[in-house]
């Protein structure tokens, strides 16, 4: 089972992976049940990642870090373009509300 601690280890080695590879993040979230403590044997861990190089086509936004999240396997990644995060919707205003930011 995946706990608090080995989720954020992990997301901070996947961001680090994607930033040696030329990715950088405006912010990331841990979000879902490692966010609210309430993982289970088949947990994952959500992540929100908003980035200047995210555009509007999600499947251009996962091209740009396919690679590194196939070392990754329990992470399940919701890209977002920083312009689209600063707006914020009612998905990404519960996100902010219900998670943990990596730095």
């Amino acid at each position: 089972m995946v706990t608090r601690e080995l989720a954020i280890s992990t997301a901070k080695s996947f961001v680090h992976d994607c930033n040696l590879n030329g990715l950088s993040f405006y912010k990331v979230f841990i979000f879902g049940s490692v966010a609210k403590n309430m993982m289970h044997e088949w947990s994952d861990i959500d992540l929100v990642l908003v980035s200047d190089q995210f555009g509007e086509n999600i499947f251009d936004n996962l091209k740009l870090y396919s690679k590194i999240n196939i070392k990754y396997p329990t992470i399940e990644t919701h890209p977002y373009p920083t312009n689209y995060f600063k707006t914020g919707d009612d998905f990404i205003n519960e996100i902010i509300k219900e998670s943990i930011e990596i730095d």
